[in-house]
């Protein structure tokens, strides 16, 4: 059930409160990330050599995740988690899905910017992902690494969970969601795609 909405602009409200942030380096390994074409088809048809330069990218441009965390792969989905200071907490979840919608066949002449170029301008991060989803993939990453890197451990376990075919069937997201309900993992909390609205899943 809905439990309440949320303006989307009031993410924007605080950007300023983070100086030392590296706004050009998140864009460019956002720009990195979209060069990546992690498009999703089957199981056997899939190219995964995007998927693991993707995953590549993730390894060496956030160390203070990789360091604090553990980070598995169930089939192609990722899952990292980081243990909190207060094992007596339940951990949250922050989600995207690595996939994106190819290029649909005659249509390449009409975008501005090559689709997979990762093209950055002053104003924009262009290409297939910029918004669904691979700008929250990475800025999950980016603003834990950024938690890890300035305040240390949260009380709170965190757990990344990033999706492979979300596009086209989403078992991976189930996979994951099967591997944590195995492992006896829950959770007070989860961010995900749609972040418009809130709703309360305890019951």
């Amino acid at each position: 059930m809905a439990t309440g909405t949320i303006d989307v602009f009031d993410h924007y409200a605080h950007e300023d409160d983070y100086p030392d942030l590296d706004a050009d380096g998140a864009v460019a390994r956002l720009a990195r990330a979209i060069a990546c074409r992690t498009i999703y088809t089957t199981p056997e048809e899939t190219d995964f050599s995007p998927f693991d330069a993707l995953l590549e990218l993730m390894r060496t441009s956030y160390p203070h995740v990789m360091a604090a965390g553990t980070l598995e792969l169930v089939g192609h989905s990722i899952l990292i988690g980081i243990p909190g200071s207060d094992p007596t907490l339940e951990a949250a979840q922050l989600m995207a899905h690595q996939d994106v919608v190819p290029v649909v066949p005659g249509t390449e002449s009409l975008w501005e910017h090559g689709a997979f170029e990762g093209f950055v301008d002053d104003e924009y991060v262009w290409g297939r992902g910029a918004l669904d989803i691979k700008d929250m993939l990475m800025g999950e990453l980016e603003a834990v690494d950024y938690l890890l890197a300035h305040h240390g451990r949260p009380r709170r376990g965190i757990y990344l969970a990033f999706g492979e075919d979300e596009e086209v069937t989403s078992r991976g997201a189930t996979r994951l969601a099967s591997e944590m309900e195995r492992r006896g993992i829950r959770l007070a909390w989860l961010l995900d795609e749609g972040t418009t609205t809130m709703f309360d899943g305890a019951a």
